[in-house]
């Protein structure tokens, strides 16, 4: 008898340090720069549900990533309008710009960072033009690499 009422005691103990410890510890408050920061990485993170409906029909799965890529989208537009992210549409007239975002993202070990906030994002926006997102200092360096990446080849 004794030996139950010790493990409940433990146990509402055990519950009740969690309940604080969880409540404590919350994270950033929901609107806050950090907060976006946070569900923006999430957005690039793979997660248990995403292995989950890998399996599903293409119908479930389709719809689950497009409501994650939404979702991406608007944490990265928030963080580009606070000033975390700049946004820049580079024209180039050399070589085709599908060329251009292939090479610039071949040289990323020369600007990427270890957090997936820190990675730009590069598209082909229009048909001469490479739309990047990145943090504003790495931007400097991403122009000279599109310039040198826009550079005709010599083709003897």
């Amino acid at each position: 008898m004794r030996k139950r009422i010790v493990i409940a005691v433990i146990a509402v103990v055990a519950i009740g340090i969690a309940a604080l410890l969880v409540s404590e510890l919350p994270g950033p408050k929901r609107g806050t720069v950090e907060w976006h920061k946070k569900e923006f990485e999430n957005g690039r993170r793979l997660t248990w549900i995403g292995t989950i409906v890998r399996r599903c029909p293409a119908r479930l799965r389709h719809s689950y990533v497009e409501s994650r890529y939404k979702r991406w989208l608007f944490h990265r537009q928030a963080l580009i309008d606070v000033g975390y992210f700049e946004e820049k549409a580079f024209i180039v007239s050399n070589r085709p710009p599908h060329e251009v975002a292939n090479a610039l993202w071949l040289t990323r070990h020369e600007w990427s960072t270890n957090s997936l906030v820190g990675i730009p994002s590069i598209r082909v926006d229009r048909s001469n033009s490479v739309m990047i997102v990145a943090l504003p200092n790495q931007m400097r360096r991403l122009e000279e690499l599109v310039r040198q990446a826009d550079v005709a080849e010599n083709r003897e």
